[in-house]
């Protein structure tokens, strides 16, 4: 199967890549190295893409979340180090313009976590006691046993879409996402659904369809629960470098 790439730079990357999280440290116990990386064995390094990130000063007690532009180089420094590369695409000098554009004028790509909704919109979760005891997503206000009739609701709105797709809710969630032009690459993470999620590739959601999903979107964020606790929303968007 030859899956269609998109642009990162001068890289193609795959329109659907995938969210190495789950065999990384704080998102549960990752495997052993030869299971976690049995996947890359049959790769050469020219065709893998890492995409790396910052934002905690790890090392630091509580965590201290630093997006300053000091840091940055620090942070890159740090991720050469433990992925034992020896270059990031990220350019240390301060463009001759002002950083006021949007990341779509700059050409900058945004790679999309959670593409499915933490497993919410795959129509496989019906009650947080799906969810294993010491899973994280127990936590979030949004799974909670007072929200969850209102997540169930977006799932079937969903599920109808997929009907009339011949897909599943998931792949429509994908779809909707690659809809939104070449410069979204969501990185579903799990590997037992990776065929279905590649099959996401193959669907194309009418322009009303897609706006239809927009407005669900938009009204589900405001409704079904915040996705996070009151001291992870204030995480969101701090210590960002300015824009001007």
């Amino acid at each position: 199967m030859v899956l269609p790439t998109r642009k990162i730079s001068q890289s193609d990357v795959t329109a659907i890549g995938y969210g190495a999280m789950g065999i990384a440290a704080y998102y549960g116990s990752p495997l052993p190295d030869e299971q976690r990386l049995k996947a890359e064995e049959k790769r050469e390094e020219k065709d893998i893409f890492l995409a790396t990130k910052f934002g905690f000063a790890l090392g630091v007690p509580n965590r201290v979340v630093c997006g300053d532009t000091e840091y940055v180089p620090k942070a890159l420094v740090k991720s050469l180090d433990r992925l034992e590369s020896v270059w990031i695409c990220r350019s240390l000098v301060p463009p001759p313009v002002s950083i006021s554009l949007t990341a779509r004028e700059l050409g900058v790509k945004i790679v999309a976590y959670s593409p499915v909704g933490r497993g919410l919109l795959t129509g496989k979760i019906t009650s947080p006691d799906d969810l294993p005891e010491n899973d994280g997503r127990r936590t979030p206000p949004r799974f909670s046993k007072e929200n969850f009739p209102k997540v169930l609701q977006v799932v079937d709105i969903i599920t109808k879409f997929a009907s009339k797709y011949d897909a599943t809710p998931a792949q429509v969630s994908l779809a909707w996402l690659l809809a939104q032009g070449d410069d979204i690459i969501p990185i579903p993470g799990t590997t037992k659904n990776l065929t279905e999620n590649l099959g996401a590739l193959n669907v194309r959601l009418a322009p009303q369809d897609l706006e239809e999903i927009r407005k669900i979107a938009i009204v589900a964020d405001r409704t079904v629960g915040p996705r996070y606790h009151e001291s992870g929303m204030k995480l969101l968007f701090v210590a960002t470098p300015p824009l001007e």
